[in-house]
Protein backbone atom coordinates (compact mmCIF):
# COMPACT_ATOMS: atom_id res chain seq x y z
CA UNK A 1 0.00 0.00 0.00
CA UNK A 2 1.15 3.29 -0.47
CA UNK A 3 1.78 5.50 2.15
CA UNK A 4 4.81 8.78 0.81
CA UNK A 5 1.97 9.42 -1.73
CA UNK A 6 -0.56 10.70 0.91
CA UNK A 7 -0.65 14.30 2.55
CA UNK A 8 1.01 13.73 6.35
CA UNK A 9 -2.14 14.62 8.31
CA UNK A 10 -4.35 12.10 6.47
CA UNK A 11 -1.55 9.82 7.79
CA UNK A 12 -1.30 11.14 11.22
CA UNK A 13 -5.93 10.53 11.07
CA UNK A 14 -4.89 7.17 10.24
CA UNK A 15 -2.35 6.03 12.28
CA UNK A 16 -4.66 7.95 15.51
CA UNK A 17 -7.62 5.12 14.33
CA UNK A 18 -5.27 2.25 14.29
CA UNK A 19 -4.19 3.26 17.89
CA UNK A 20 -7.70 3.64 18.65
CA UNK A 21 -8.75 0.63 16.83
CA UNK A 22 -5.87 -1.36 18.93
CA UNK A 23 -6.78 -0.09 21.90
CA UNK A 24 -10.85 -1.52 21.79
CA UNK A 25 -12.47 -4.16 22.59
CA UNK A 26 -14.74 -6.15 20.19
CA UNK A 27 -17.55 -4.44 21.45
CA UNK A 28 -16.75 -1.48 19.97
CA UNK A 29 -16.65 -0.34 16.51
CA UNK A 30 -14.07 1.74 15.05
CA UNK A 31 -15.19 4.26 11.88
CA UNK A 32 -12.85 6.69 10.27
CA UNK A 33 -13.87 9.39 8.34
CA UNK A 34 -17.01 9.17 9.60
CA UNK A 35 -20.04 11.33 8.40
CA UNK A 36 -23.05 11.80 11.09
CA UNK A 37 -26.05 14.41 11.37
CA UNK A 38 -25.88 16.48 13.92
CA UNK A 39 -28.46 16.50 16.38
CA UNK A 40 -28.74 19.79 17.44
CA UNK A 41 -27.33 22.08 14.14
CA UNK A 42 -29.05 18.76 11.70
CA UNK A 43 -26.46 19.33 10.01
CA UNK A 44 -23.92 17.18 8.14
CA UNK A 45 -20.87 16.40 10.54
CA UNK A 46 -17.43 14.88 9.85
CA UNK A 47 -15.70 13.34 12.22
CA UNK A 48 -11.87 11.95 12.34
CA UNK A 49 -13.08 9.17 13.89
CA UNK A 50 -15.83 7.99 15.59
CA UNK A 51 -16.34 4.85 18.24
CA UNK A 52 -19.55 3.30 19.14
CA UNK A 53 -20.73 0.19 20.52
CA UNK A 54 -21.04 -2.38 17.92
CA UNK A 55 -24.54 -4.12 18.99
CA UNK A 56 -25.75 -1.59 21.63
CA UNK A 57 -29.02 -0.33 20.33
CA UNK A 58 -27.79 3.31 21.66
CA UNK A 59 -25.36 6.45 21.84
CA UNK A 60 -24.02 5.66 25.80
CA UNK A 61 -20.99 4.60 24.73
CA UNK A 62 -20.42 7.25 21.93
CA UNK A 63 -17.05 8.66 21.59
CA UNK A 64 -15.27 11.37 18.99
CA UNK A 65 -11.50 11.65 17.73
CA UNK A 66 -10.15 14.93 16.82
CA UNK A 67 -6.97 14.19 14.98
CA UNK A 68 -4.58 17.56 14.47
CA UNK A 69 -1.63 17.56 12.85
CA UNK A 70 -0.28 21.29 13.67
CA UNK A 71 2.94 23.24 14.46
CA UNK A 72 1.22 24.64 17.13
CA UNK A 73 -0.41 24.16 20.52
CA UNK A 74 -4.11 23.77 20.31
CA UNK A 75 -5.96 26.53 22.50
CA UNK A 76 -8.98 27.11 24.12
CA UNK A 77 -10.97 28.05 21.19
CA UNK A 78 -10.10 24.78 19.76
CA UNK A 79 -11.17 23.22 22.97
CA UNK A 80 -14.88 24.60 23.34
CA UNK A 81 -15.04 24.23 19.53
CA UNK A 82 -14.70 20.28 20.45
CA UNK A 83 -16.73 20.44 23.27
CA UNK A 84 -19.78 21.55 21.06
CA UNK A 85 -19.42 18.97 18.53
CA UNK A 86 -19.49 16.66 21.23
CA UNK A 87 -22.94 18.05 22.05
CA UNK A 88 -24.15 18.16 18.78
CA UNK A 89 -22.58 14.24 17.61
CA UNK A 90 -24.00 13.26 21.20
CA UNK A 91 -20.93 12.04 22.20
CA UNK A 92 -20.44 11.33 26.16
CA UNK A 93 -16.73 11.41 25.44
CA UNK A 94 -14.37 12.79 23.54
CA UNK A 95 -10.50 12.53 22.56
CA UNK A 96 -8.15 15.29 21.22
CA UNK A 97 -4.75 14.00 19.64
CA UNK A 98 -2.67 16.78 18.52
CA UNK A 99 0.98 16.41 17.29
CA UNK A 100 2.32 19.79 18.67
CA UNK A 101 0.56 19.40 22.45
CA UNK A 102 -2.19 21.92 24.11
CA UNK A 103 -1.95 25.32 25.64
CA UNK A 104 -2.40 25.55 29.72
CA UNK A 105 -6.22 27.08 28.85
CA UNK A 106 -6.76 24.08 26.73
CA UNK A 107 -5.97 21.90 29.33
CA UNK A 108 -7.85 23.24 32.02
CA UNK A 109 -11.48 24.01 29.82
CA UNK A 110 -11.31 20.66 28.52
CA UNK A 111 -13.89 18.93 31.20
CA UNK A 112 -14.08 15.41 32.21
CA UNK A 113 -15.43 13.43 29.60
CA UNK A 114 -12.67 14.89 27.18
CA UNK A 115 -9.13 13.71 27.31
CA UNK A 116 -6.55 15.54 25.47
CA UNK A 117 -3.28 13.85 24.32
CA UNK A 118 0.11 14.99 22.85
CA UNK A 119 1.00 12.71 20.15
CA UNK A 120 3.87 13.28 17.29
CA UNK A 121 4.29 10.08 15.49
CA UNK A 122 7.07 8.96 13.52
CA UNK A 123 6.22 8.70 9.92
CA UNK A 124 8.80 6.69 9.00
CA UNK A 125 7.02 4.00 10.99
CA UNK A 126 4.59 2.29 8.46
CA UNK A 127 3.62 -0.56 11.30
CA UNK A 128 -0.12 1.11 11.67
CA UNK A 129 -0.21 -0.11 7.60
CA UNK A 130 -0.86 -3.93 9.28
CA UNK A 131 -4.42 -2.33 10.31
CA UNK A 132 -5.53 -1.17 6.68
CA UNK A 133 -6.07 -2.56 3.31
CA UNK A 134 -6.63 -0.92 -0.08
CA UNK A 135 -10.14 -1.24 -0.66
CA UNK A 136 -11.75 -2.86 -3.60
CA UNK A 137 -15.86 -1.48 -2.67
CA UNK A 138 -16.95 1.64 -4.52
CA UNK A 139 -14.23 4.11 -4.17
CA UNK A 140 -11.86 1.65 -6.31
CA UNK A 141 -12.41 3.12 -9.52
CA UNK A 142 -10.70 6.29 -8.60
CA UNK A 143 -7.14 6.85 -9.09
CA UNK A 144 -5.31 5.02 -6.86
CA UNK A 145 -4.28 8.51 -4.52
CA UNK A 146 -7.51 9.26 -4.23
CA UNK A 147 -8.77 5.75 -2.75
CA UNK A 148 -9.78 5.13 0.48
CA UNK A 149 -8.32 2.45 3.16
CA UNK A 150 -10.33 -0.34 5.05
CA UNK A 151 -9.83 -0.36 8.29
CA UNK A 152 -10.05 -3.93 9.64
CA UNK A 153 -11.43 -3.59 13.47
CA UNK A 154 -12.09 -7.13 14.37
CA UNK A 155 -12.29 -10.83 14.16
CA UNK A 156 -15.58 -12.42 15.07
CA UNK A 157 -16.02 -16.23 15.83
CA UNK A 158 -19.91 -17.19 15.79
CA UNK A 159 -20.70 -21.04 16.02
CA UNK A 160 -23.44 -21.92 13.04
CA UNK A 161 -24.83 -25.57 12.87
CA UNK A 162 -22.16 -26.65 14.97
CA UNK A 163 -19.63 -25.24 13.69
CA UNK A 164 -17.21 -22.59 14.22
CA UNK A 165 -17.16 -19.25 11.83
CA UNK A 166 -14.00 -16.84 12.11
CA UNK A 167 -14.75 -13.50 9.92
CA UNK A 168 -12.79 -10.58 10.38
CA UNK A 169 -14.34 -7.19 9.49
CA UNK A 170 -13.21 -4.01 7.95
CA UNK A 171 -14.58 -0.55 7.05
CA UNK A 172 -13.19 2.23 4.00
CA UNK A 173 -13.02 5.24 5.25
CA UNK A 174 -13.45 7.01 1.96
CA UNK A 175 -16.72 4.70 0.44
CA UNK A 176 -17.85 3.29 3.76
CA UNK A 177 -18.44 -0.40 2.26
CA UNK A 178 -17.89 -3.20 4.68
CA UNK A 179 -15.09 -5.69 3.98
CA UNK A 180 -15.42 -9.28 5.29
CA UNK A 181 -12.92 -11.50 5.64
CA UNK A 182 -14.11 -15.36 6.04
CA UNK A 183 -11.01 -17.20 7.44
CA UNK A 184 -12.37 -20.60 6.16
CA UNK A 185 -11.88 -19.48 2.60
CA UNK A 186 -9.76 -16.52 2.79
CA UNK A 187 -12.23 -14.79 0.75
CA UNK A 188 -12.09 -11.50 0.93
CA UNK A 189 -15.18 -9.52 0.00
CA UNK A 190 -16.39 -5.59 -0.38
CA UNK A 191 -20.17 -5.96 0.83
CA UNK A 192 -22.49 -3.43 -1.32
CA UNK A 193 -25.66 -2.72 0.30
CA UNK A 194 -28.61 -4.83 0.12
CA UNK A 195 -26.65 -7.17 -2.34
CA UNK A 196 -26.11 -10.84 -1.63
CA UNK A 197 -22.33 -11.87 -1.58
CA UNK A 198 -21.47 -15.37 -0.27
CA UNK A 199 -18.43 -16.45 0.31
CA UNK A 200 -16.81 -20.35 -0.57
CA UNK A 201 -17.63 -21.38 2.67
CA UNK A 202 -21.41 -20.59 1.91
CA UNK A 203 -21.72 -17.98 3.94
CA UNK A 204 -24.17 -14.96 3.74
CA UNK A 205 -23.21 -10.97 3.92
CA UNK A 206 -25.41 -7.96 3.12
CA UNK A 207 -25.54 -4.56 4.47
CA UNK A 208 -28.41 -2.02 4.72
CA UNK A 209 -30.09 0.48 6.68
CA UNK A 210 -32.38 0.26 9.27
CA UNK A 211 -34.09 2.74 12.12
CA UNK A 212 -33.10 1.87 15.85
CA UNK A 213 -36.36 4.17 17.35
CA UNK A 214 -40.17 3.82 17.00
CA UNK A 215 -39.62 7.61 15.95
CA UNK A 216 -37.55 6.87 13.07
CA UNK A 217 -34.64 9.88 13.74
CA UNK A 218 -31.81 7.53 14.67
CA UNK A 219 -29.98 5.33 11.35
CA UNK A 220 -27.74 2.95 11.15
CA UNK A 221 -26.18 1.04 8.46
CA UNK A 222 -25.86 -2.93 9.63
CA UNK A 223 -23.47 -5.56 8.55
CA UNK A 224 -25.24 -8.57 8.68
CA UNK A 225 -24.16 -12.57 8.05
CA UNK A 226 -27.68 -13.83 6.62
CA UNK A 227 -27.77 -17.77 6.85
CA UNK A 228 -31.14 -20.07 6.83
CA UNK A 229 -32.73 -21.22 9.25
CA UNK A 230 -31.87 -18.46 11.56
CA UNK A 231 -32.00 -14.82 12.51
CA UNK A 232 -29.97 -12.21 10.56
CA UNK A 233 -26.25 -11.78 12.51
CA UNK A 234 -25.02 -8.32 13.42
CA UNK A 235 -21.42 -8.45 12.19
CA UNK A 236 -21.11 -4.57 12.51
CA UNK A 237 -22.87 -1.31 12.78
CA UNK A 238 -22.39 2.37 11.36
CA UNK A 239 -25.14 5.23 13.31
CA UNK A 240 -25.66 7.99 10.52
CA UNK A 241 -26.86 10.16 13.20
Amino acid sequence: MRVSADPKWLIYERIVAAMENENREVEFSVTRNAKIKGFCSEQLRQVDILVDARWEQDLSHRTIVDAKLRKRKIDIKEVESFLGMMDDCRADRGILYCSSGFTKGAKKRARGSLRLIPFAPDFEDDSFMLSFNGCTGQCSSLPMQDRGWVLWDSHLAWAIDGRGVFIKTGKCDLCHNFVVECAGCAKTMTIQEYTLSTCACGYNFTSGEGYVDKDEKDIVNYLLLIMPNMPPVVLDSVWLT
